[in-house]
């Protein structure tokens, strides 16, 4: 009589584990501040490139590399996800350039006063040019902007009052900020490639611009 068969061990060849190691590699584990910086900075991208209509919470997850529920745990929703890509930095910043100037205008003559805000805000909006590129892309500049430009009005009444300067502040504060943030936001799009002008040039036009609707050209 023969024996019965004695347990089958089944050895694993280690291509299984390699497999589903690889699996795991490809998404590593990240921290929340991580993965939170991740979403606002892939969102801050993808809502300048196609507005808020048009880049998904699905296109955001892909780039950040992450997934939906990923998003939606971290922003309980798309709108809140775009008020801290979009609008909350931009007042953010747009608060500290105007509190760099309120508490004292005076910058030597009236016209180094116009060519420091100009320089200012244009290194500003170039810094962070798809922030203000989803502001200009999503029509922000209505009721959720309204707070900037009070702050801007500020600025512009202090340089008026302190060089004793003529202008309608509502108008020249959003004229100013319109003309230098829109040269720093297409500053890469409005020139030829080979005909680009350097940015010491472009402040110059524009302080020269400035200066002569404050009234100060001889």
């Amino acid at each position: 009589m023969s024996a019965a068969p004695g347990p089958v061990h089944v050895r694993c060849t280690g291509i299984v584990t390699a497999e589903a190691g690889s699996t795991r590699a490809k998404r590593p584990k990240r921290s929340t501040a991580e993965l939170r910086r991740r979403i606002l900075d892939a969102a801050e991208e993808l809502f300048a490139a196609k507005g808020y209509g048009g880049a998904t919470t699905r296109e955001i997850a892909l780039k950040a590399e992450t997934t939906e529920a990923a998003i939606f745990r971290a922003f309980t929703s798309k709108q809140e996800l775009f008020n801290a890509a979009v609008l909350m930095p931009f007042e953010n910043f747009m608060a500290h350039y105007s509190g760099e100037w309120l508490p004292d205008p005076a910058r030597g003559t009236p016209q180094e006063a116009l060519r420091e805000f100009a320089e200012d805000l244009y290194t500003l909006v170039s810094e962070h040019r798809h922030i203000f590129t989803a502001v200009v892309t999503n029509s922000l500049v209505g009721p959720a902007a309204q707070p900037v430009f009070d702050r801007l009005e500020q600025v512009s009444d202090a340089i008026k009052d302190e060089y004793g300067l003529q202008w309608d502040t509502p108008i020249s504060a959003r004229a100013m900020v319109a003309m230098v943030s829109t040269m720093a936001v297409f500053e890469d799009a409005i020139y030829p490639p080979d005909k680009r002008p350097d940015r010491a040039r472009i402040i110059n036009e524009l302080t020269r611009i400035l200066i002569g609707a404050a009234g100060l050209l001889d």
